[in-house]
């Protein structure tokens, strides 16, 4: 199927199969989420469990993304490995009503690379939300050209351990008053904020 049909049909409980799960492996293997009218959002987890996996070196690109996107869903994604990458060129949440988790690990990279107040990445986005992001071992990175918000309305929890790295423009802990977030820090690791500020 065509990225396009799995983004509509599969991966939503209502329409098809409540589960789904989608691996990208390999040196050349790429999914580009894209229709004639340019790269479309990916969710995964739409009313059921979702489940992405980018290994040895695949590769995919999509507008924007989200993880875990009705409440009841479950959204988890993996990126592992040296090359295997993670294109967003949109904003990017991780359990926007669901809950949703994200593994970046072995080296693999997660991009959210266009500046923008639309283009932000959430853990945790609305009320009653879960979220968490791993960024683990040397070369695992995830880069946000935009804002970071761990905790926006929902719950949301970071960890970067084993040197993995996570870097945004501005990084926001806990954003609403309902909301709880969390960052975890281990071994040597780099977190920033570049250039402007964290708000915790």
């Amino acid at each position: 199927k065509t990225a396009y049909e799995i983004y509509q049909c599969d991966w939503s409980s209502d329409v098809c199969s409540s589960d789904l799960s989608v691996t990208v492996d390999g040196v050349g293997s790429t999914w580009n989420n894209i229709t004639p009218l340019g790269l479309t959002n990916l969710h995964i987890g739409i009313g059921g469990n979702g489940t992405l996996a980018i290994t040895g070196g695949g590769t995919v690109f999509n507008g924007g993304s989200v993880i875990g996107s009705n409440s009841g869903s479950t959204g988890s994604v993996t990126v592992d490995g040296v090359g295997s990458t993670w294109n967003n060129s949109s904003s990017l949440s991780v359990g926007r009503a669901g809950n949703g988790t994200l593994a970046i690990t072995g080296g693999g990279t997660v991009r959210n690379p266009s500046p923008g107040s639309n283009r932000v990445s959430f853990i945790g986005r609305n009320t009653g939300s879960t979220g968490s992001v791993t960024v683990d071992g040397v070369g695992s990175t995830w880069i946000n050209a935009s804002g970071l918000f761990v905790g926006f309305s929902g719950d949301g929890t970071l960890a970067s351990t084993g040197s993995g790295t996570v870097s945004s423009k501005i990084g926001y802990i806990g954003n609403n008053p309902c909301s709880t977030g969390g960052v975890t820090v281990y071994v040597v690791v780099s977190i920033r904020t570049v250039p402007e500020s964290a708000h915790v």
